[in-house]
C-alpha cells in the first residue's frame, strides 16, 4: 500500500492529540527559553518511565504496528521523522486507515490506548530524537497484511 506522507496537524488522526511547535508561547528569560506542555495525559497508573529515542534515516516502510494497554507521549526535539498511525480492529489493522505523517521537532504528541502506530525512522540525514513517556507496558505488535510505504 502506498501512502501520501502528510505533514502532521492538529486533529488528523483520531487519537492522537497534538501540539505543534508554536503553538505555546515561549517564556523568555535572560538566558533560557521554557516552552510549556500544553497537552496533559492522564496514565491509569502512576508509575511512569520513558526513555529517548533515536532514530536514522530509513526507507518509510512499515510492515508491523504496535499498540499499547495506556498512552504513550512523544516529544520530538531534533530531527523530522516519518510515522505510522491507523486504527486496529479485534487485533488486525484497519488498513484504509493508515497514515504516514511527518513530525517536526518541538511537536508534543499523545498516543491514546489502542491505538496502531510504530516507530518513527528520520526523513534526511539528521537523526531523529524524541523523549519518550508511558508507563511500563508492553508493546503489543500486529503484523500488517502489507507493508505501508511513501508514494
Amino acid at each position: 500500500m502506498k501512502k501520501q506522507i502528510e505533514d502532521l496537524k492538529e486533529h488528523l488522526i483520531e487519537g492522537v492529540a497534538v501540539q505543534l511547535p508554536g503553538s505555546v508561547a515561549a517564556e523568555k528569560g535572560e538566558y533560557f527559553q521554557f516552552t510549556p506542555a500544553a497537552l496533559i495525559a492522564g496514565y491509569k497508573t502512576s508509575r511512569i518511565g520513558g526513555g529517548v529515542l533515536r532514530s536514522l534515516r530509513h526507507k518509510a516502510e512499515f510492515r508491523v504496528a504496535e499498540y499499547h494497554e495506556d498512552r504513550e507521549t512523544f516529544i520530538f526535539i531534533s530531527g523530522t521523522a516519518i510515522m505510522l498511525f491507523l486504527d486496529l480492529e479485534n487485533g488486525r489493522a484497519k488498513m484504509e486507515t493508515a497514515h504516514l505523517v511527518r513530525i517536526k521537532e518541538g511537536t508534543k504528541i499523545i498516543i491514546e490506548p489502542g491505538k496502531g502506530h510504530f516507530v518513527p525512522v528520520a526523513e534526511g540525514n539528521e537523526t531523529v530524537c524524541a523523549v519518550v513517556e508511558a508507563p511500563s507496558m508492553p508493546a503489543i505488535k500486529v503484523e500488517l497484511p502489507e507493508a505501508v510505504s511513501a508514494v
